[in-house]
């Protein structure tokens, strides 16, 4: 996307990604506020979309960031989570086009795509190391209660995708500059 993709300074994106990480942050784990529906997860799609129309490294360091608050927000230091949003990230990265269209088409494959694989990790996850050892989870019955929640799961992370999108290009909007022509300079 050419309006997000354009070049800022560091300081400016920081602080553009600053308040992103709350805002989102915030947004994903207020207690109570999705209780009808899935929430939606801010934090898994802001690496690949930060990849998908920055490209370079910051789609990495994002993957990192966001990785490491998801970790710390549900009780762990280091974990999948970091490692996650790194790879998301990185490979989102190699992604990035300029192009509007092919950036539209990727980002309406990739987001269902990360979302479906990060539900199908965490379902075989629970299964292969449950919480409680002594409680009788077959792998069906995860994959049954997966598969219910699926497609509200996917709706809400194609709503956080528009939120983030709306957010970046609030964060890196530049007015366009209207360039005067002058006459009889020579």
């Amino acid at each position: 996307m050419s309006g997000i993709s354009r070049p800022i300074t560091i300081w400016q994106r920081v602080l553009v990604y600053a308040a992103l990480l709350i805002v989102l942050a915030s947004a994903q784990v207020f207690p109570g506020q999705w209780t009808r529906m899935p929430a939606p997860d801010f934090l898994l799609l802001l690496p690949l979309i930060i990849g998908l129309t920055r490209a370079g490294r910051e789609g990495f360091t994002m993957g990192l960031i966001s990785g490491f608050l998801r970790d710390y927000l549900s009780g762990r230091l280091y974990g999948l989570g970091m490692l996650e949003g790194m790879i998301i990230g990185l490979l989102a990265g190699l992604f990035f086009s300029e192009n509007n269209k092919i950036f539209w088409r990727r980002l309406l494959l990739l987001c269902p795509g990360v979302t479906l694989a990060h539900v199908s990790v965490m379902a075989l996850l629970s299964y292969l190391f449950p919480f409680d050892p002594g409680l009788p989870l077959s792998l069906i019955m995860i994959l049954r209660e997966t598969l219910v929640s699926l497609p509200l799961v996917l709706l809400a992370n194609l709503f956080a995708a528009v939120i983030i999108l709306f957010f970046l290009w609030l964060g890196f909007y530049q007015k366009k500059k209207k360039h005067r022509q002058t006459a009889g300079k020579g």
